[in-house]
This record gives structure tokens, C-alpha cells and sequence, in this order.
């Protein structure tokens, strides 16, 4: 298990100086006492190194949250992109033969949607950072309908190790070996889900092609 401290709002705002704290930290420092101050620290580097890294920190938290936890994140996507892309493109050379190029739009669909489902299997099963005591603000009980049910199943959801062997964090959270079993059987269904959606697409592709 990890131990780290935790920093209040406005402590956090003066570690930061004239980066901005991100919204949902700002959010979730306020319900849970304050940021993890290594979680912030790795952060501020990522935005300090600019590039494409500190721009993608900047702007997409589902892309922040993975870099800061393991700052191999986009050399394992890429790595996972070009080895199944290129074992891809010399089987379907071999399959299609000197029909390769009258088909290149088959292999084209085929190629996009496995990028795709590439990208979404690394992020789904890389562990993400966790900021605070917290990762959502519980309001389920004051909503209703829909809105409730919604609620319901996000905080189900955050309750789960982002990865099956993701660290537990002491005094912050402690993962159960059933939680675990859980978030097995979940990124399952996600994947499967995201497979599913991909063969829509690249079917439709392929009939349009």
C-alpha cells in the first residue's frame, strides 16, 4: 500500500502558482480534504515538459489521470498500435495477395477499427491516478429518477480499481480482493462492449467502401 499527504485547496493553488488546478481536483479537494501532493507534483511536470504530453495532460483528464500513474502510458499505446497494425498489414498482404491494393479500403476499415480498439484496450486496462480521498462527489442521494440511477452506478463504478492489480492507498483507499474480482469481470464488459461498437462501425465502413 501507498501513504502520501494530503493538500489543502488553497495549499495546493499556491504548489501550482500559475497553473490552474483542474476542475474536478478543485471539486474533489473540497469534498475530500485536499490533493495527494505527489499526484499533483507529477502534474505540474507533465504541464512544465509541454509537448504533446502536457498538452494532453492539460485536456483530457481520462489521458491526464493515466500519464501521471505511469508516464510509460504512450509508448505502451503505441507500442500496442504498431506491433497489431503491422502483424495485421503483412497478413492481409498475404492473404489478399495482388488483390491487396483493388481492396485497400477493406484492409483500410479493418486497420482503422483495430487502432481504435488498440487505444481503448491500453486505457481501459491502465491503472489511473488517484488525486484525493475521493474520485466523485456523492450526491446520488439528492437526485432523482434517472439522474439517481446514473449516480448510482458512477459511484459503482469509481469504487473499482482502475486496474485489476492497481495499488490500494492507505488511509485513502483500500481495495478488497472481491472489489478486484469485480473490476475484472467490468473491464470485460467494457471491452467487449467497445468490440462491439467497433465491428458496427467498421462493418458500415466496409459496405460504404
Amino acid at each position: 500500500e501507498e501513504k502520501d499527504a494530503l493538500l489543502p485547496l488553497n495549499e495546493a493553488e499556491k504548489l501550482a502558482k500559475d497553473a490552474k488546478i483542474p476542475e474536478d481536483w478543485q471539486g474533489l479537494a473540497k469534498l475530500g480534504g485536499g490533493l495527494r501532493q505527489s499526484v499533483l507534483t507529477k502534474y505540474l511536470a507533465l504541464l512544465k515538459a509541454g509537448g504533446m504530453v502536457g498538452f494532453l495532460a492539460g485536456k483530457f483528464p481520462i489521458l491526464r489521470d493515466r500519464l501521471i500513474q505511469d508516464d510509460r502510458f504512450l509508448f505502451k499505446v503505441a507500442t500496442e498500435v504498431l506491433i497489431d497494425s503491422g502483424c495485421a498489414t503483412l497478413a492481409e498482404v498475404k492473404k489478399r495477395g495482388p488483390a491487396f491494393w483493388g481492396e485497400f479500403e477493406f484492409y483500410l476499415s479493418d486497420l482503422v477499427v483495430g487502432i481504435f480498439l488498440d487505444v481503448a484496450l491500453v486505457t481501459l486496462l491502465a491503472p489511473t491516478c488517484m488525486a484525493g480521498a475521493t474520485n466523485i462527489v456523492k450526491v446520488a442521494g439528492k437526485t432523482k429518477g434517472l439522474a439517481k440511477y446514473s449516480q448510482m452506478f458512477l459511484s459503482f463504478q469509481k469504487s473499482l480499481p482502475s486496474a485489476v492489480f492497481e495499488k490500494s492507498v492507505k488511509g485513502l483507499r483500500v481495495y478488497t480482493p472481491q472489489q478486484r474480482i469485480t473490476a475484472f469481470l467490468y473491464k470485460g464488459l467494457e471491452y467487449a462492449f467497445v468490440g462491439f461498437a467497433c465491428g458496427l462501425v467498421g462493418q458500415s465502413m466496409a459496405n460504404t467502401a
